[in-house]
């Protein structure tokens, strides 16, 4: 498994990169296998073929030896490759709660015996080609499924870092003001907030001084910015690039726009 909570960005990166390279080459060894069992299964299937159409019968000494062929095969996609399944059906075991590597795992391993038993026995069908495909198919569908989520932590991890930790509290009135930096996350409704150019909004609010330009990008993917003014609503992880502007907080941190996104 790659799951990885509570850690930081780069570790759950590590984590994701080796079980990428990991599943890289377990779907590397899935398709030589099949390849390899198709190189020597397909001249046999040929000939029978060929026979078939003339009238004869196929002989079994050339079945066998390509049968055992493709279980010598077969075995490093069977032990390697196919570990992924049978490991996640032996924690779902252990765990009384078993998942789709279950099902997966007791295809693969019927789909084996029931091809070896057929091979020593000389009567009967071998399925170690449509075996090694099957794991290889598997494995590929799990690649695209660790992209789509390294992708997805990826994302995450930008969204995360959108939303400032800190943030400039306006302190006094309107003739005597100061500012003090405090935690993002212990912004209240109603405080007012410095948002200076080039910092990112720390929670959703409405423009109470000033005018500026925001980029939303990071919460619409919109690359073109907006022009925002007095009573203009701003939502949190917005990037100020125009000028200074204060902010009237509506809603804290832990409730913003981006935040929301992030959960």
């Amino acid at each position: 498994g790659v799951a990885c909570w509570p850690c930081t960005g780069a570790h759950r990166g590590e984590r994701f990169e080796r079980a990428r390279r990991t599943l890289l080459r377990q779907l590397g060894v899935a398709g030589l296998s099949t390849l390899q069992v198709a190189m020597v299964a397909l001249p046999a299937w040929l000939a029978r073929v060929a026979d078939d159409d003339a009238g004869g019968g196929a002989e079994r000494g050339t079945d066998g030896t390509v049968g055992w062929a493709g279980l010598l095969f077969t075995l490093p996609s069977l032990l390697y490759s196919a570990r992924p399944f049978f490991g996640g059906a032996w924690r779902g075991l252990r765990s009384g709660a078993p998942g789709i590597d279950l099902p997966l795992a007791l295809a693969i391993g019927a789909a084996f015996v029931g091809s070896c038993a057929a091979l020593l026995s000389g009567a009967g069908e071998v399925y170690f080609g449509s075996l090694a495909l099957f794991i290889f198919l598997l494995l590929g569908s799990r690649y695209l499924e660790l992209a789509a989520r390294i992708d997805a932590a990826s994302a995450l991890e930008r969204l995360q870092q959108g939303l400032p930790q800190t943030a400039l509290r306006l302190r006094g009135d309107a003739l005597a003001r100061d500012t003090e930096v405090v935690p993002a996350a212990a912004l209240q409704a109603g405080d007012l907030v410095l948002v200076q150019a080039g910092q990112a909004v720390p929670a959703d609010g409405i423009i109470h001084e000033g005018d500026t330009v925001l980029d939303l990008s990071l919460l619409s993917g919109e690359s073109r910015t907006r022009v925002r003014g007095p009573g203009d609503t701003l939502p949190g992880g917005a990037l100020n690039v125009g000028q200074a502007i204060v902010l009237r907080v509506v809603a804290g941190a832990g409730d913003s726009t981006l935040a929301l996104l992030v959960r």
